[in-house]
């Protein structure tokens, strides 16, 4: 009898940290933009004809500016920062997704009433506002948060993920930090 063995212990971690790094972003490490995408379509399949959910789309206010000023390294880690104050204020079963440079986008699943996704957002804006210490400067910035609900503002993950995005641009064309729902006046 005759027997050879290859360790793939490796190889295994190396396929592992591959797969990891195709639905998650690298610098914060949360879910990526096709990770988010294949989650709401999840939703989406689970919500067909009962319940609701929420997209927002979180953008970053004067991030440039602060990047400029400071420089991308601590840019990075006020969106790694960012990532952790956003999370701390949501709820076990939503998901925050980094879907580019400074923009985020949470999924609130589920959502048992509208009148809940004032109150979340509301608690993501004033936790945003409070400075950020890294690396020994106080950095300041806010965010600005548009909303869209399934099924009333869209049935797949694209137009829910616009109407969010128009709500978020409504809302800082009327004040940066603050948060707007989707209306159909907004198309």
């Amino acid at each position: 009898l005759v027997s050879t063995s290859i360790d793939i212990t490796e190889r295994k971690h190396f396929e592992e940290e591959l797969k990891f790094l195709a639905f998650h972003d690298q610098l914060t490490g949360l879910p990526n933009r096709i990770s988010i995408q294949k989650r709401v379509d999840a939703a989406l399949l689970e919500g067909a004809g009962r319940g609701m959910f929420a997209l927002a789309f979180i953008d970053l206010d004067n991030f440039k500016s602060i990047n400029d000023y400071y420089g991308h390294m601590i840019g990075d880690e006020l969106l790694r920062a960012v990532a952790r104050r956003i999370t701390s204020q949501t709820r076990t079963g939503d998901t925050l997704a980094r879907i580019s440079g400074d923009e985020f986008l949470l999924l609130v699943s589920p959502l048992e009433d509208s009148q809940q996704l004032p109150h979340l957002m509301d608690r993501i804006i004033s936790a945003m506002k409070e400075p950020f210490l890294i690396e020994g400067h106080e950095v300041l910035t806010s965010a600005t948060i548009g909303t869209s609900i399934f099924p009333l503002h869209g049935q797949t993950y694209d137009t829910l993920q616009r109407c969010a995005d128009s709500a978020m641009y409504h809302a800082k064309s009327i004040r940066k930090g603050s948060a707007c729902c989707f209306d159909l006046a907004m198309n």
